[in-house]
């Protein structure tokens, strides 16, 4: 985000009498964050870096351990930090 219109949000924040300042903060921390690309994989390979076949893969998703990105139907996409992400911090099972 260009400088000029973190300003802009900013003054704006500052002038609005019903924006509370634990907001005005969480919404400038927002705008600095830069966007980055996403690296987006296959399931064969999210399947391949978490050591488990396609099926399993599909129950981390309806589980919500992983949230897919659908370009169509058939067409679905997984984050490789997510991934990654779950590879590292594992699943949690219930009674832990």
């Amino acid at each position: 985000m260009k400088n000029t219109t973190l300003t802009t949000i900013q003054t704006l924040l500052q002038v609005d009498p019903e924006v509370q300042e634990t907001q005005a903060q969480t919404i400038l921390k927002a705008c600095r964050i830069e966007n980055k690309r996403r690296d987006l994989i296959l399931p064969k390979e999210a399947a391949k870096i978490l050591g488990c076949c396609r099926v399993t893969l599909r129950r981390h998703q309806q589980r919500g351990l992983l949230n897919p990105i659908y370009y169509s139907q058939r067409k679905i996409r997984f984050d490789r930090d997510e991934v990654i992400n779950l590879l590292h911090n594992g699943i949690k099972l219930t009674g832990e």
